[in-house]
């Protein structure tokens, strides 16, 4: 299946990602980024967990959402694509429109200016 977002085209049989340039994902951020392609909205951290593991969200693979997420947005820098991943805290991640500078990557909804940590997340009971 090819997916489409931006400049952004996908295959997900192969792995291949293409804008200016091509790579090839491996295969976990693969399904993570086939989710968020193909979900105009908010995909949480347990899903992924799910599609790519099989497992509960405070499982020992839920550390490596965040390493998965940091590959797939270098991987976007890299081959040039106008599209880029937005962390929902405590909700998730998703794909936005627009290229991101590699400085500020994370979506609190405060102002840059503001210097508290954000909220914790509820605890799943």
């Amino acid at each position: 299946m090819i997916l489409t977002r931006g400049n952004v085209t996908f295959d997900t049989e192969s792995g291949a990602i293409r804008a200016a340039r091509s790579e090839h994902v491996s295969p976990a951020p693969a399904i993570i980024l086939e989710a968020m392609l193909k979900k105009n909205g908010i995909v949480s951290r347990a899903l992924m967990l799910d599609l790519v593991w099989n497992n509960r969200p405070d499982g020992p693979e839920a550390g490596v959402v965040p390493v998965y997420i940091s590959r797939l947005r270098n991987t976007l820098a890299r081959i040039g694509a106008d599209i880029s991943i937005r962390t929902f805290h405590c909700r998730g991640y998703g794909i936005q429109d627009g290229a991101v500078d590699g400085r500020s990557r994370v979506g609190y909804g405060r102002p840059k200016s503001s210097r508290e940590e954000p909220p914790s997340c509820p605890t799943p009971s």
